[in-house]
């Protein structure tokens, strides 16, 4: 009974949670299990789940979706964040949801956040009083913990409007928002069609189930909002490093010109096969030194008179 991990019985006014062996799927009892243990699948072909339902509820695949499966049984398949301690969301796990002849079973892999806290609530406070509850809660949990993740993406970026941005920062955090971006719009469609198909247990509580629905469609906003966001903050990135080089090169461009003629003129005197002019005065080079100089003030003057200086600085700034 190893692949068992909870089970609970809705049919009284409080939740009860049961201890012994269940041979056979009872109406308004939650069964869940280790969706890798060998055994859950047998004991659910044992209780005559349909060969398609069961390996659609104990298949790899990870999308999430809604299937109806006929005389009000339906399978959603969901994912959420499970622990983010950071920006970052590093686990990622997957919850399978089958209501089968008014009989609820749920599968994970590992630990669940939006799980645990369900059973805490359950044992604590005896709610939810009834699977439709059940169902929505889980629905709420996963949500909280997205909602917690965009707050944490949320504070992240209005703390680096504040400071240069970081290029690695920015696209480690847009590869995390894609990630669970990639989940969380197939996520919104399935509670849109299990919304819509209105099976009975969701009749239950319809409401809720369309507030959970908002909630979705909002934190889906949010992460296109917050993308598009980043998106900005790399494309002004580009624009100070593409604005950085041109200044570069503009400095190196002044430097040149002002050199180019006082080069010129050493290179003149360098290569002149009749021999250097002034070349037995002692006062030659000083002479020769001080043109330079006036040439280079004259070239100076002049750049700076028709405003090429003023032009880089009002760049910086």
């Amino acid at each position: 009974m190893s692949f068992l991990i909870e089970h609970w019985q809705f049919t009284s006014s409080q939740p009860k949670r049961i201890d012994a062996y269940p041979e056979q799927l009872q109406a308004h009892h939650w069964y869940h299990c280790e969706r890798n243990d060998p055994d859950t699948k047998a004991w659910l072909r044992k209780n005559h789940v349909p060969k398609a339902t069961l390996e659609q509820f104990i298949t790899n695949e990870n999308r999430p979706s809604f299937h109806p499966l006929g005389d009000d049984n339906f399978l959603l398949l969901l994912r959420g964040i499970n622990r983010n301690h950071s920006v970052v969301a590093k686990e990622v796990n997957s919850i399978r949801i089958l209501f089968y002849h008014g009989a609820l079973i749920t599968t994970q892999t590992g630990s669940n956040d939006a799980v645990q806290r369900l059973l805490h609530s359950l044992n604590k406070h005896r709610e939810p009083e009834n699977l439709a509850g059940l169902v929505n809660q889980i629905i709420d949990n996963l949500n909280q913990k997205t909602d917690d993740y965009n707050d944490a993406i949320e504070a992240s970026l209005e703390q680096q409007d504040n400071l240069p941005h970081s290029d690695n920062k920015l696209r480690m955090t847009k590869n995390s928002l894609l990630s669970v971006r990639h989940f969380l719009k197939p996520q919104l469609h399935a509670i849109h069609d299990m919304v819509t198909a209105k099976p009975s247990l969701i009749k239950l509580r319809s409401h809720q189930y369309r507030y959970s629905l908002n909630t979705l469609i909002r934190l889906n906003e949010e992460i296109d909002y917050f993308l598009e966001e980043i998106s900005l903050h790399q494309e002004e990135n580009k624009n100070l490093r593409e604005q950085k080089l041109n200044q570069n090169s503009y400095l190196f461009t002044i430097l040149a010109a002002i050199f180019l003629p006082t080069t010129f003129l050493t290179g003149l005197f360098g290569v002149n096969l009749g021999g250097m002019p002034g070349l037995k005065s002692g006062l030659s080079f000083a002479l020769f030194s001080i043109i330079l100089i006036i040439i280079f003030i004259i070239e100076w003057l002049v750049i700076k008179h028709f405003g090429f200086i003023n032009k880089n600085k009002d760049r910086d700034n």
